[in-house]
């Protein structure tokens, strides 16, 4: 056990070992800017000192380069999740627009089992839906109405039914 912890303490890159060139350019201005102003006598161990600190806290970083990056790998902001559910949204409103009926189609469906007036019926109103919106409309709708309960007033007093539909 100790072995294995001497090992992984020894495998790890201290600061000592790191210099300047292994830095990326804005660790090595930040380093450089700190240790500007140090004396040259003080200067090596300025820059050990400031790259160890980088080294310690380069993990908790989050500076506005990186953010988002930090972000996404520790899933904070949960963007996987919002583009995830973005996705699926959108798969589902496109299978759900193209599932739409409108009043352009023609009526669809088992119409054997409706009175022969149904079909009459939807077809006056695919026309009365095709007028511009206004007075015209309402009164086309509301004539086509009217007839319709006519016909199913007919069609249940031609069966001898007794109620009648309001």
């Amino acid at each position: 056990m100790i072995s294995f912890l001497i090992a992984a303490l020894l495998a790890t890159p201290s600061a000592r070992n790191i210099t300047l060139d292994d830095l990326t350019p804005r660790e090595r201005a930040a380093v450089e800017r700190v240790c500007k102003n140090v004396d040259t006598d003080h200067k090596e161990r300025c820059i050990t000192r400031q790259i160890t600190n980088l080294r310690r806290t380069q993990t908790n970083r989050s500076t506005p380069v990186n953010a988002n990056d930090v972000r996404a790998e520790m899933g904070i902001g949960k963007t996987d999740f919002r583009n995830r559910i973005r996705q699926i949204r959108l798969q589902e409103a496109l299978a759900r627009a193209a599932s739409r009926r409108t009043f352009r189609q023609d009526p669809v469906g088992d119409t054997d089992l409706l009175p022969d007036y149904v079909t009459d019926v939807r077809k006056e109103r695919l026309r009365c839906m095709l007028l511009p919106p206004g007075r015209q409309r309402s009164m086309c709708l509301d004539n086509m109405g009217n007839k319709a309960r006519d016909q199913m007033q007919e069609t249940l007093r031609t069966r001898g039914a007794t109620t009648t539909v309001q």
